[in-house]
């Protein structure tokens, strides 16, 4: 069981200065995001600027703050990063074009002090090597920060709801949510007040209408935001109306719900030789499926992001999986690294769950006699090597067949 949801990192600002309020509300953004019992991100992976903080050199080290924490934790594209702008924004002109920019702490109007510019933010954002950002803009004319596939006003509901729904499934991409369109203004908070767009991601954050889910995901936050953001205007004679740009993404879990402990998901690491690269790939094809479905996650070298030490990954990816898969070949058992890598995960005591991809002599390894080899015909036969199959896919799902009944045991 989990208490915490390790892979979420953070990065909050709240520019402060004239919009006192800006601070109150990335206050509790960060607060909810480090609550053990809410959102659970670890509390070292939330980077909080707020006021003096908030200048525009730190708001840009800051994102290189976070990337570097994404790198050294190992998740790579399986991180989860959400980053938060509370504050002003503005348009100016740049070339015949209109560009959107941030407004840091460090800012005076009357001298030529640097903005952020939108373009080296998102940039910034785009270095990280996670595949799930949920970017957040609380700020007037926050849509202006303009990327591809904006969804417009009216469709933001039956957006939510229809559109991105039928991209259920992968868990991955880039999610941009401003609160107001980009010829308006966002209605701002106080000191004792958040603004009306944090309030209502707070709610979502905090797990309103949500008791009954483990997590909350980025199309729970957006279908919230969508619906409660024009209401709370509308009650106060006011039209906001957030937008939403969404980039090849599909819905992930953002953060865990108000809920003590969550269940963990199972991990698979898979090893193979290079010269079996064929068959992991038919293998991963189908542990892709339903990785995808939240049955497991998965892992193997080929996660690996480069840069990262390849041996500090592979032992936190090891320490952290139940259940390893080999696919074994000659390949595989002329290959060093590999035969100390399983030996280690035998040490461990994982669950191992060798798959037989071609003929070798893998039964005569003293340490793997007792180990049941795949794929087998039927429960009486002996392991068939996936290569004497007519059917690859029909050799992967005997497997998977088994894989899935262990995982749901995990």
């Amino acid at each position: 069981m989990e208490t915490k949801f390790e892979k979420g990192f953070a990065l909050i600002i709240g520019v402060g200065n004239d919009l006192k309020g800006t601070v109150t509300d990335a206050e509790a953004i960060a607060k909810i995001l480090k609550d053990e019992t809410k959102a659970g991100y670890p509390e070292d992976q939330v980077i909080l600027l707020t006021e003096k903080e908030a200048s525009h050199d730190r708001i840009l080290q800051a994102l290189d703050d976070l990337k570097q924490k994404v790198e050294n934790s190992g998740y790579g594209p399986n991180a989860t990063v959400l980053v938060y702008f509370s504050g002003h924004g503005v348009r100016y002109q740049v070339d015949g074009n209109f560009e959107y920019f941030f407004v840091p702490n460090d800012y005076k109007f009357d001298e030529e002090q640097p903005l952020v510019s939108g373009k080296d933010f998102m940039s910034k954002i785009d270095a990280i090597p996670s595949k799930r950002n949920l970017i957040l803009i609380d700020s007037c004319y926050a849509g202006g920060f303009k990327m591809p596939k904006v969804i417009r006003p009216r469709r933001k509901v039956e957006a939510a709801t229809g559109e991105i729904a039928q991209a259920l499934g992968k868990g991955a991409g880039k999610v941009i949510i401003a609160s107001s369109t980009e010829k308006q203004k966002s209605l701002a908070g106080s000191e004792d007040n958040l603004s009306l767009f944090t309030e209502a991601l707070v709610e979502i954050l905090s797990g309103e209408g949500m008791e009954d889910a483990p997590f909350i995901t980025v199309m729970d936050v957006m279908q919230h935001i969508a619906k409660a953001v024009p209401e709370k205007a509308s009650a106060k004679n006011y039209t906001q109306t957030p937008l939403f740009n969404v980039v090849d993404s599909t819905p992930w879990h953002l953060c865990k719900n108000t809920i003590e402990q969550v269940p963990a998901v199972p991990k698979i690491f898979t090893i193979y030789d290079p010269a079996d690269r064929k068959y992991y790939e038919g293998f991963n094809k189908f542990l892709k499926t339903l990785a995808d479905r939240g049955l497991f996650e998965k892992w193997s070298a080929d996660d690996i992001i480069p840069g990262d030490s390849i041996s500090q990954s592979l032992q936190k990816n090891l320490e952290e999986a139940q259940i390893v898969i080999p696919l074994v070949s000659s390949n595989y058992l002329a290959n060093d690294d590999l035969i100390k890598l399983q030996k280690e995960a035998i040490r461990r005591n994982k669950d191992f769950m060798p798959i037989l991809v071609n003929h070798c002599l893998y039964e005569f390894d003293e340490d793997l006699a007792d180990l049941a080899l795949e794929p087998r015909k039927n429960e009486e036969t002996d392991p068939v090597p996936v290569s004497d199959w007519d059917n690859m896919d029909e050799a992967f799902t005997s497997v998977l067949r088994k894989i899935i009944k262990k995982a749901k045991k995990k």
